[in-house]
C-alpha cells in the first residue's frame, strides 16, 4: 500500500489546469474509462500530446518500453504507437520520469521512449534524461507552454532563468 500511495501521481489535474489555461484546445485522453485503443485513436488526430503519466523503460525489449498508469486495459508501448498512422504528429510533451534516458551502458544505441515516439513520427519530444517529482509537473508544464505560445522571440535573461530555477527546484 505504501509503494501504490507513492506511485499515485497527486497533481496530475494541477499540471492539466495549467495546459488548458494556455491553450484552450486541449484534448485530454486519460482517466478511469481510457483504453489503449482509445488512446492510439486519439493520437491520429491530435498534433500535440502531453503525457502526463509514469514510464517503464525495457532494455531488453525497446519496443515494449510502455507509458504506466495511463491506460486499464493494457499498457501504451512504442510499439503500439509505431503501428498506428501518425501523419499529424508534430510536438510530444513527456512529464514522465527518465524518458529520453536509455541504455547508459550503450547510450548511442538506445531506444527511449522520446527517440520511439520520434520514430513513430512526431517532429519534436520533449522528455527528461531526471526523474521527476509529481509537484514539478505541473510547473515544468506551465513554463515550457508559456514560452511555446509566445508570440515574441525569447530572450532569456539571468533573471528569467533563475526564477525558472527556483520554480523547479525551490529558492
Amino acid at each position: 500500500p505504501e509503494a501504490e500511495e507513492e506511485a499515485k501521481l497527486l497533481h496530475v489535474h494541477l499540471e492539466v489546469d495549467v495546459i488548458r489555461q494556455l491553450q484552450a484546445q486541449v484534448a485530454i485522453v486519460g482517466g478511469e474509462g481510457c483504453t489503449r485503443d482509445t488512446a492510439l485513436e486519439g493520437l491520429k488526430d491530435t498534433p500535440w500530446v502531453h503525457f502526463v503519466c509514469h514510464d517503464h523503460q525495457n532494455l531488453t525489449d525497446p519496443f515494449q518500453s510502455h507509458f504506466s498508469l495511463l491506460m486499464r486495459d493494457a499498457p501504451l508501448t512504442i510499439l503500439n504507437i509505431l503501428k498506428n498512422s501518425l501523419h499529424d504528429a508534430e510536438l510530444a510533451f513527456l512529464s514522465a520520469c527518465h524518458s529520453a534516458a536509455g541504455d547508459r551502458s550503450a547510450p548511442d544505441e538506445s531506444i527511449h521512449l522520446t527517440a520511439g515516439l520520434m520514430f513513430a513520427g512526431f517532429r519534436s519530444v520533449v522528455g527528461t534524461m531526471w526523474g521527476m517529482g509529481d509537484v514539478d509537473g505541473p510547473v515544468l508544464a506551465e513554463e515550457f507552454c508559456k514560452c511555446m505560445f509566445r508570440r515574441e522571440p525569447i530572450r532569456w535573461t539571468v533573471a528569467m532563468r533563475l526564477r525558472c530555477y527556483q520554480r523547479l527546484f525551490g529558492s
